[in-house]
């Protein structure tokens, strides 16, 4: 088994270079370093984003600086917890994911980070070849070099889908909690956080204004994973992890449901 991990990462290195002679000129270079100070808008087609590189700053768009630590932790440390340590591709992710899924026959993960879903969503199709693998490792290696953290960090929450036909962290906080990203609280943050997976399924807690026993552990594991991070402390994900959302039916409502 040791010998054949070892075939496969040298094949793997090989197909690597080669994809990445063939697609060295498939880097968007000019689209990257205009995000460098730009930003992102996008139209819906057939329910579905367009997105587009802007100078001028769309109007549901939230700079980084202008949102509460809680609205981006908690999405930023569930999705990537190494986010701000790695280059763009987390390596022990990645093989962690070839490990299990060669030695312990497991289905192949993403192992993406915020970096590479972002690359996938400005740039690439949705298929799962592995050409498109390679693409995508080459655009995230040289946007995670051209931009800062913070500037990948804040178009990523600007653009992902946070349910259906709601795009942009503006527009979620809006529309799930009625305030600016300014004020979301950790358990906030981290409901946001328990939606990207899947948007629009995981959404029905707030459709039904009822959270699904799916959607509460999800929110107590995200708020740990915040407490150790220490971007909170244990008061904090104590008094969270009680809290209730305005919009949750109460035990009476239920009554009547």
């Amino acid at each position: 088994m040791i010998k054949f991990i070892r075939i496969f990462i040298v094949v793997l290195f090989f197909s690597l270079v080669g994809g990445a002679i063939t697609s060295y000129k498939l880097i968007p270079f000019s689209d990257i370093h205009k995000l460098k100070k730009g930003h992102v808008s996008f139209t819906l087609v057939d329910g579905r984003p367009k997105y587009s590189i802007v100078q001028s700053r769309p109007e549901n768009w939230v700079n980084l600086s202008l949102m509460s630590d809680s609205a981006w932790q908690g999405i930023q440390i569930n999705e990537d917890w190494s986010f701000f340590d790695h280059s763009g591709i987390d390596l022990t992710q990645l093989w962690t994911a070839i490990y299990e899924h060669l030695v312990h026959n497991r289905p192949l993960r993403g192992a993406s980070t915020i970096s590479q879903q972002l690359v996938k969503n400005l740039f690439l199709s949705s298929d799962r070849s592995y050409i498109r693998k390679v693409k995508e490792a080459l655009i995230t290696l040289y946007l995670d070099a051209t931009l800062t953290k913070e500037k990948v960090l804040e178009t990523y929450l600007n653009i992902i889908e946070y349910g259906d036909g709601i795009y942009g962290i503006g527009i979620a906080s809006k529309h799930y909690f009625k305030v600016h990203p300014a004020n979301l609280s950790p358990r906030q943050g981290a409901f946001l956080a328990m939606l990207l997976p899947n948007p629009k399924v995981y959404s029905k807690s707030y459709q039904n204004k009822l959270m699904t026993p799916f959607a509460e552990y999800t929110i107590h594991k995200i708020l740990h994973k915040m407490k150790v991070a220490r971007f909170i402390d244990e008061s904090t994900e104590q008094k969270e992890s009680s809290t209730v959302f305005e919009w949750e039916l109460s035990s009476g409502d239920l009554l009547h449901f």
